[in-house]
């Protein structure tokens, strides 16, 4: 990642504010996301369970311990923020864009990522990238580490984390078996050109792939553009069944799309 689009991550995280993973997540399990409590220090309460040896007599609650066999304890949920979790694709399919106005796909994905750290870093929380070995990061070491990533590697990250992915989604199916039976939080973040969206193509169009497939010659591509729309959505929506879905359309301000994101 360029230092221009790090600081351009900076400005755009200055002009929309912190960014609460608390406050995010929370309402993700309001929308039906996944969620899997755990104990801990917290203001909610979650529920009763024996007195376990050792522990101390403070924490039982006599009320409700005089109606029941057992000596109970009252316990509340964990609501330490989980660090956010970041994996930028950066597959070759992202470096397309459809005009020279535009920024590519791949820095407007490093750009959003950029941003999104830094507003985490204003609500005093911390990031990773999800890379091999995913540790916590330093926001100045950050934009090195996207540049490693390669494949998600979803089962070493520790239960219960918020993880964005940001990608085209241009992926085989195997891709998405990837997020069957985790315990974490997904905002999947699906970054478009405009191009990809709308399919404006008109008349006798060669399609060039940029990960190796075959050129594809249309004489008339606008009949294409029903199935290819089609096809477009159904991969939207199969994306939204497994997290939390946002577009990105690299036409529209990035501000505005950070502001979705964390909404």
């Amino acid at each position: 990642m360029s230092k221009s689009l790090w600081q351009m991550g900076a400005q755009i995280a200055d002009s929309v504010g912190p960014w609460s993973l608390h406050a995010t997540r929370s309402k993700l399990h309001e929308q039906g996301a996944k969620v899997r409590k755990r104990a801990g220090i917290g203001t909610d309460f979650w529920q009763y369970r024996p007195l376990g040896d050792g522990e101390s007599s403070n924490r039982i609650d006599w009320r409700k311990s005089a109606r029941s066999d057992d000596v109970l304890v009252r316990e509340r949920e964990r609501q330490t923020p989980s660090p956010l979790t970041l994996w930028c694709d950066r597959s070759a399919s992202m470096v397309y864009k459809s005009n020279a106005e535009l920024m590519t796909k791949l820095d407007y994905a490093y750009t959003l990522a950029a941003s999104l750290v830094q507003c985490v870093a204003l609500a005093d929380d911390r990031a990773t990238a999800l890379i091999d070995s995913p540790q916590t990061t330093p926001r100045q070491d950050l934009a090195m580490r996207l540049e490693e990533q390669s494949e998600p590697v979803l089962q070493r990250i520790p239960d219960n984390q918020l993880v964005v992915m940001i990608s085209d989604f241009l992926m085989p199916e195997e891709f998405f078996k990837n997020f069957a039976d985790t315990h974490h939080d997904f905002i999947f973040v699906h970054v478009c050109d405009p191009y990809e969206v709308a399919f404006p193509f008109l008349g006798r169009v060669q399609f060039s792939g940029y990960e190796h497939e075959a050129d594809v010659l249309l004489d008339k591509a606008e009949a294409a553009k029903a199935d290819y729309c089609a096809a477009f959505e159904a991969l939207s929506l199969k994306i939204a069944t497994i997290g939390r879905y946002v577009r990105a359309d690299t036409s529209q301000s990035l501000a505005d799309t950070v502001r979705t994101i964390i909404s």
